[in-house]
């Protein structure tokens, strides 16, 4: 699977695959995309790295690549 590696606005940094959908995103404010968003597959992990809290940091899409459904996931 070939994946492509950019920056969009700014932003953060995405990794799609071979169809458009991002795979892994490092969001640099505190937003995750919101529910019901498409263009996320599912399994997508998206890290905020906004540095102004530690817990909720990391979260998962346990939606779909039409309707994604982003998760905080527990770090300890």
């Amino acid at each position: 699977m070939s994946q492509t590696h950019q920056l969009q606005d700014g932003s953060g940094i995405y990794m799609k695959d071979d169809i458009g959908n991002a795979i892994l995103i490092s969001c640099l404010t505190a937003d995750v995309p919101a529910d019901g968003s498409a263009g996320y597959a599912s399994s997508c992990i998206a890290f905020v790295t906004d540095g102004t809290t530690l817990d909720n940091s990391l979260y998962l899409n346990i939606g779909s690549n039409t309707s994604c459904n982003f998760d905080a996931m527990t770090t300890s």
